[in-house]
């Protein structure tokens, strides 16, 4: 038989052993725990950084395929043609040029073409003004100015869609539509999912007055979403942003409206079509101007 105090005294070693084993416990739990917290942690950063450089590709990517894109389009002219990019000073300079070019005779050419010269109007005319030359190298192009004398030189401006389709034989080259275009007050709202950027523009001079970002999904994280419920939520994300870009532009005026068109058809403004997202907002991507001489 046990003894009442040898009983105590046992029942006190098994409690003691019981609360040193229940001490051991949490701090294994609490060694785990801080355990997991790191690796959160360390998870987080790896998906911030994952992200991050995802991110830094997608914008290589699409710089690589708009320089290939130029690339080919150089390609595509003819020998020691090139369309050249200009900054807007230099623009300037030209015009000023073509408008002190006069001559004695009306053969001075004048294009302003918004899509295909087929569809400019009195195309017999201009076929019967324009040497063939000129006129081949011509046809392959869109959304331009040239200026032609058909005898020293031939210039042909690239730009957006912000005139009127037209041509004039004078005496004189007629720059006044793109000069006045250069010159006036207007706003350029450069937009994308996920972020909008609203610039006040006025010969060159420009800043930027207003923006808007929303967070839209660009890629589908691993072990996430199924693909049919990622772009639905995707175009909820897209949808909010354009939602909010309307509140936003919708008291600026003379508004010039760039971004990929099923993104900007919702938007107030003259569409002038899309931008290079690697290059930084300037004069030069908002005219997108190109030079080229015809030989």
């Amino acid at each position: 038989m046990e003894l009442p105090w040898n009983k105590k005294e046992r029942l006190q070693e098994e409690n003691d052993k019981l609360e040193e084993e229940i001490k051991e416990v949490r701090d294994e739990r609490d060694r785990y725990r801080e355990k997991l917290d790191a690796e959160e942690k360390r998870r987080s950063k790896l998906s911030k950084e994952k992200q991050e450089a995802q991110e830094k590709l997608n914008r290589l990517q699409d710089k690589l395929k708009n320089k290939e894109k130029t690339t080919s389009k150089e390609e595509s002219g003819e020998e020691g043609t090139k369309w050249a990019k200009l900054d807007l000073n230099e623009i300037k300079n030209i015009l000023e040029k073509l408008d002190s070019v006069k001559s004695p005779e009306k053969d001075l050419v004048t294009v302003k073409s918004t899509e295909r010269i087929e569809n400019l109007p009195d195309l017999k005319g201009l076929k019967n003004t324009l040497n063939s030359s000129d006129y081949s190298s011509l046809s392959s192009e869109k959304s331009f100015f040239a200026f032609i004398d058909g005898k020293i030189f031939s210039t042909v401006l690239k730009t957006r869609k912000f005139f009127k389709k037209d041509w004039k034989l004078d005496q004189e080259f007629h720059t006044d539509e793109l000069k006045d275009f250069i010159e006036s007050e207007k706003h350029w709202a450069i937009v994308s999912a996920g972020k909008t950027q609203v610039f006040h523009e006025e010969n060159g001079e420009f800043e930027e007055v207003d923006r808007v970002t929303t967070r839209v999904e660009n890629q589908q994280k691993k072990g996430g979403f199924s693909q049919g419920r990622f772009e639905r939520k995707r175009d909820e994300q897209v949808e909010e942003h354009v939602k909010k870009t309307k509140e936003l532009i919708k008291d600026f005026e003379n508004l010039k409206v760039l971004g990929n068109k099923k993104l900007c058809k919702e938007l107030k403004g003259e569409y002038l079509g899309g931008f290079d997202s690697s290059r930084e907002p300037s004069p030069e991507m908002f005219y997108d101007f190109r030079l080229k001489r015809l030989v």
